[in-house]
């Protein structure tokens, strides 16, 4: 699956230029080497604020404290 993301984001997003050091979500250049796809979700994203976490719908264990 992460094959098929990376080239399906590369056209769009221009190279990797790294991975989130939270949940390892590939960050891209085209958008300012942040990550492409959004929400992930985990508690300490250092893309995602708390007040925007805390309007997710929290659906899976992974996302309590």
């Amino acid at each position: 699956m992460k094959r098929y993301w990376n080239k399906k984001l590369q056209p769009e997003c221009g190279k990797r230029t790294g991975s989130c050091p939270v949940c390892q979500i590939n960050c891209w250049e085209k958008q300012n080497n942040m990550p492409a796809i959004f929400p992930c979700g985990i508690a300490g994203c250092p893309y995602e604020t708390q007040e925007f976490q805390d309007t997710l719908t929290k659906t899976v264990d992974y996302f309590s404290p």
